[in-house]
């Protein structure tokens, strides 16, 4: 997302900022985690820069807030005010994906017989969430542009608001659970995209980001 239409985004929705979703800031002049820091609400208490779109995600939603920014140990800016809801999510971006240790573009290698007992999960990277733990948005994964086995990250979200990926594959005897086994994968080129949900608005679909695999 540009910064003109990060702007455009803010402006249209009247001040209103994506619940969950990452927060782009456009100050005056360039910031950094090391000289720079944040409060939220006049709360005097210093966020890193690093740290602030978990601590926005978190907030209440359908009231106004504020953030201000300020050199360490300098006099706070004047107080910028928004206020948090449920928005059409933005458009993520798949950043990496990988198994068995290995990551596109590097070609990946599925075994000939997948052993017993045996796991290689496809872990695909995404941005466009804040935190690793969010309440109100999740992605989902496309492979090949299969829409009837759609997976899932940050998965727990979506079940406590009753949205189900039954697809989803259980890694061994533990409760946790994954989108794809690269050993189920035919040789050759895979396509995978991402979009970002909420419990009102289903996201665009990203770019799709190719791998290879081959068995040997």
């Amino acid at each position: 997302m540009t910064i003109d239409t990060c702007r455009a985004s803010f402006d249209s929705s009247n001040g209103v900022l994506g619940l969950g979703e990452p927060v782009i800031f456009i100050p005056s002049r360039t910031i950094t985690n090391e000289s720079s820091e944040f409060d939220l609400n006049l709360s005097e208490v210093p966020v890193p820069l690093n740290e602030i779109d978990e601590a926005i995600a978190n907030l209440e939603p359908n009231v106004q807030h504020s953030v201000r920014v300020r050199d360490k140990g300098g006099e706070w800016s004047q107080p910028f005010h928004f206020r948090l809801g449920l928005v059409m999510p933005s458009i993520p971006s798949v950043i990496s994906i990988c198994a068995d240790l290995i990551c596109a573009p590097q070609i990946l290698t599925a075994p000939r017989v997948r052993p017993e007992n045996a796991y290689y999960p496809i872990i695909v990277g995404v941005s466009g969430m804040a935190g690793d733990q969010n309440k109100y948005i999740w992605t989902e994964l496309s492979l090949n542009q299969d829409l009837t086995n759609i997976g899932c990250m940050n998965c727990a979200t979506a079940m406590n608001l009753g949205v189900e990926y039954p697809s989803r594959l259980k890694f061994g005897q533990l409760e946790l659970f994954y989108n794809w086994d690269l050993s189920d994968l035919e040789p050759g080129t895979h396509i995978i995209r991402a979009r970002l949900r909420n419990s009102k608005f289903i996201g665009e679909w990203s770019e799709g980001v190719a791998f290879e695999v081959i068995r040997p």
